[in-house]
């Protein structure tokens, strides 16, 4: 059975409230601060655990500015989990009048999983995110 209603709807009512929306978006604008971290690695399993390694974090970036943070390590593990040889992360972020972004990326090299089961002889990993006044992204 399917029913269907009818709710009549006060035409300066209905404006009214697309007119908020819009200004409040409109006056969103863009990001005040921005914030990132890279890592290359990270363990966390009952029988063993690995901090965020290299941790490079970006310092608090505001009005308009932008800064950048990097780390690095010559290598990491966990004995029969995982082994790296390389280790790179960087991450930076800038302000402006129109638009705030953050990237980060990680570079692995040499990669070992579970004593072999995964091997890759590269990796690198990377996330932008932007935030206008028309709407925010992330890839």
């Amino acid at each position: 059975m399917n029913v269907k209603s009818i709710h009549a709807v006060n035409p300066l009512a209905t404006l009214a409230l697309v007119a908020g929306l819009s200004a409040w978006f409109a006056t969103a604008g863009v990001a005040q601060s921005v914030g990132g971290q890279a890592y290359g690695t990270y363990v966390n399993t009952p029988a063993a655990s690995l901090g965020q390694s290299p941790l490079a974090v970006l310092p608090a970036v505001s009005g308009t500015d932008g800064d950048i943070a990097f780390a690095e390590a010559d290598a990491s593990g966990v004995p029969g989990t995982l082994s790296t040889e390389f280790l790179n992360s960087t991450t930076s972020g800038a302000l402006g009048t129109a638009e705030a972004g953050a990237q980060s990326t990680a570079t692995a090299a040499a990669i070992n999983i579970l004593n072999g089961l995964i091997t890759a002889d590269g990796l690198v990993a990377n996330v932008v995110s932007s935030r206008t006044a028309s709407g925010a992204a992330s890839r």
